[in-house]
């Protein structure tokens, strides 16, 4: 079936925005961006947090965030806890998007690969590619995969 007329550059627009946002340095620098905005996030909550909020004076560190009808506790509770899986399911996001770009083989590796009989496996994260990956991009996945292991239990 053929595009009609009035969509041809739509659609080649389109196409070009998907190829500038599928290259790498983008990707990771979009991951990037998430992971230093939640951490920003988490940082000026956990200050107006110990800013703000009052003690019982039995423990400095703990905090009381409301105190009164049940109804409303109820729903703050509900409200954070939300915002809580959102952000750290962006960070999952980002943290995922990193470790298969760090795993994924170049052009280069993929021909060195090749000409010793070799294999990669591509568009999925793979422990596989691990063994033929640059030592670098090995220590970054190492490194993603042992800082999102709290995320993914917690």
């Amino acid at each position: 079936m053929r595009k009609p007329e009035f969509l041809k550059p739509v659609h080649r627009r389109w196409n070009g925005v998907t190829r500038v946002l599928s290259h790498q340095p983008v990707l990771l620098w979009s991951a990037f961006g998430v992971c230093f905005s939640v951490f920003l996030i988490n940082l000026t909550l956990a200050i107006l947090a110990h800013t703000y909020l009052k003690t019982d004076g039995q423990e400095d560190f703990v905090r009381d965030l409301y105190r009164g009808e049940c109804s409303v506790a109820e729903r703050a509770s509900l409200a954070a806890h939300a915002v809580i899986n959102l952000l750290s399911t962006l960070m999952l996001w980002a943290s995922n998007l990193a470790m298969q770009l760090s795993a994924a083989p170049d052009r280069k590796a993929m021909d060195k690969a090749h000409q010793k009989g070799r294999w990669f496996d591509i568009g999925v994260l793979s422990l596989h590619n691990l063994r033929s990956i640059p030592t670098a991009n090995r220590l970054v996945w190492l490194l993603l995969a042992t800082t999102s292991l709290p995320i993914h239990f917690l």
